[in-house]
């Protein structure tokens, strides 16, 4: 039995209306001028969100949605919500080339 690696792939989502699309990102890149996207092999199943900035709403909800290999849709329970988020995929370490 082989041991698997996993790494986290990331984006930054600035929430306009309430929602906001993440590009998955290498994390090492993600925060800096040279950020690098990656397309994944596989569609993650495993995908999370930090609020990083109190925006306007802090008491809500999120939902992700079109999860693929190359990002997904996050979606606040309120439309007035303009937090700062990261959101998190568990993903293979070969992804990252």
């Amino acid at each position: 039995m082989s041991k698997k690696n996993n790494r986290i792939a990331m984006d930054v989502v600035t929430l306009v209306g309430g929602s906001g699309t993440a590009t998955w990102r290498d994390p090492d890149t993600a925060l800096g001028s040279a950020i690098v996207t990656i397309e994944l092999e596989y569609t993650p199943q495993f995908v999370w969100a930090t609020r990083t900035t109190a925006g306007t709403q802090t008491n809500t909800q999120l939902t992700f949605s079109a999860i693929t290999a190359t990002g997904c849709t996050i979606t606040s329970s309120s439309v007035f919500d303009t937090g700062v988020y990261r959101v998190y995929a568990v993903c293979r370490a070969e992804d990252f080339g």
